[in-house]
């Protein structure tokens, strides 16, 4: 997994932290820190291997299935990780991460999380259901989550502004993407989806198109 947070890209591998040199993307070889303007590596620290990542405010926030590492420091000789403990993000559900506004959300212990870098918020319980996978992602407005549980597959998103959750569908969706400010969905079955959370209430409506042979679906929920 990796993300890109100012002129660095930073990846994860076990339990190291990878950043490019400053501007160049594809600089992950060199050890010297220098003057903060080459790659470097960062050993995690505690035990257990990195899950994900994400920009934040500025920064790169890293996951572990039981913490939260913020990375602070803009040069490569003056890096340094704050690692505390918390409730982390296990493998399986590492997708389900995503920034939205001044937060990041993502699913662990059978419920919905949020962090604004302090201790992780409790959003939702998921209901007791048991996740084994899923994605989240973002159309600049609300948290959209997919999940895998109990042999099915749901997907619904939260707007933080009303605190409320709204139903979508019951197709997988393996891959979310946002631009122009709409979320883009790749579900199981190839079918490209995209959705807005823009003026959402409660009812649900759907439009189909074939656009050049692929399946493009438009999700609207209408007041």
């Amino acid at each position: 997994a990796c993300c890109v947070c100012g002129d660095r890209v930073y990846g994860i591998a076990g339990r190291s932290i990878h950043v490019s040199a400053a501007g160049s993307a594809t600089d992950f070889y060199s050890r010297s820190t220098g003057d903060g303007s080459h790659a470097v590596t960062i050993a995690g620290g505690t035990e257990g291997n990195f899950t994900a990542l994400s920009p934040w405010q500025g920064y790169v926030v890293f996951f572990k299935s039981d913490r939260i590492c913020k990375l602070l420091g803009s040069r490569a000789d003056s890096f340094t990780l704050q690692d505390r403990q918390g409730v982390g993000v296990p493998a399986a559900l590492a997708k389900t991460l995503c920034a939205v506004g001044d937060a990041i959300y993502y699913a662990s212990e059978g419920s919905v999380w949020r962090y604004r870098g302090q201790e992780p918020e409790w959003i939702c319980s998921l209901g007791g259901i048991s996740v084994t996978g899923g994605c989240g992602g973002t159309d600049g407005r609300a948290y959209y989550l997919s999940m895998d549980a109990d042999g099915a597959s749901r997907t619904a998103l939260y707007l933080p502004e009303t605190g409320k959750w709204y139903p979508e569908d019951t197709l997988p969706m393996g891959t979310m993407l946002c631009r122009d400010d709409l979320l883009w969905m790749q579900d199981g079955v190839g079918r490209i989806w995209t959705s807005s959370s823009d003026g959402r209430r409660q009812a649900t409506g759907y439009d189909e198109t074939s656009v050049l042979g692929p399946v493009i679906a438009s999700m609207t929920l209408h007041p």
